[in-house]
């Protein structure tokens, strides 16, 4: 039998517009009984992790509102 890592998350929501997360905190359950090399091993692994690095240096985020483009039925084709 493997023993099993878990990641918790607890985040904190602003209290006022724009409503947003405020704070987010990721704890890493190790197994018991795992050496103190393994565990910074652990704590490396999860530090390099690409969410992580993307809420600790937040990317560009761009929002666009644009009617659907209508799709191309090749003919004879069925729909639906």
């Amino acid at each position: 039998m493997t023993a099993e890592v878990s990641v918790r998350c607890r985040w904190t929501m602003s209290e006022e517009p724009p409503w947003r997360v405020t704070s987010v905190v990721l704890t890493v359950e190790a197994p018991p009984g795992l050496s103190p090399e393994r565990m910074a091993s652990l704590a490396r692994a999860a530090s390099h992790c690409t969410v992580h690095n993307s809420l600790a240096d937040p990317p560009d985020v761009s929002l666009a509102v644009m009617p659907a483009m209508p799709i191309a039925v090749e003919p004879g084709a069925s729909v639906g």
